[in-house]
């Protein structure tokens, strides 16, 4: 229970004494509650800190991950309405913003597209009607036989348009896939 302590004294290479030091074995246990409430109480809690503000951090940026990933699922079932619901003024703010950006345009381009569609449809409905109604006529002697010339021009005309219009989307459908390329010069207009 008592830690003694010897040490030889010399001078001049001369042993002169000893010295001896005796304590009792509490000064053990001051030492451990001091280095316990200086060192250890002060590093638990600022590990308790670290780890909530890892928590607080990871969070904030796992929320606009999640927001966005849940944004971009409802752009591809179609919704192109749905919002990024991230205002950070960073790069999650960012990309947010150009998702966005993208949807407007895709929402866009997929009205075109039905739009186009409805247009082209009506444009073939129109020379097939005269088509069929014009063989079915012929086709159970409403029309004469005399007059049958007059109404195969008629058909020939149809087909040609239609052949026209199938030259045409596929002329629109090349734009698509290659580089539009333009020959811009300058000329005379009353040339």
């Amino acid at each position: 229970e008592t830690l003694i302590m010897g040490q030889p004294l010399y001078s001049w290479n001369n042993y002169v004494g000893t010295i001896i030091l005796a304590s009792p074995m509490t000064f053990k246990q001051d030492i451990q509650t001091r280095m316990l409430s200086t060192t250890f109480v002060p590093f638990l809690s600022l590990m308790l800190i670290a780890m909530i503000a890892l928590m607080l951090m990871s969070n904030s940026l796992l929320k606009p991950i999640r927001e966005i990933i849940k944004t971009s699922k409802s752009y591809a079932q179609g919704n192109f309405n749905a919002r990024v619901n991230v205002t950070a003024n960073n790069e999650f703010g960012e990309l947010a913003r150009y998702m966005e950006e993208m949807a407007d345009e895709l929402s866009r381009s997929n009205e075109y597209r039905k739009s186009f569609i409805s247009n082209i449809s009506h444009d073939f409905r129109s020379p097939l009607t005269s088509i069929k109604g014009y063989v079915e006529a012929m086709a159970d002697g409403t029309i004469p036989p005399e007059m049958q010339g007059k109404y195969l021009n008629i058909i020939l005309f149809e087909t040609d348009r239609l052949t026209d219009l199938t030259r045409d989307l596929l002329t629109l459908n090349e734009f698509d896939t290659k580089d539009l390329l333009l020959d811009i010069t300058d000329f005379d207009i009353h040339e």
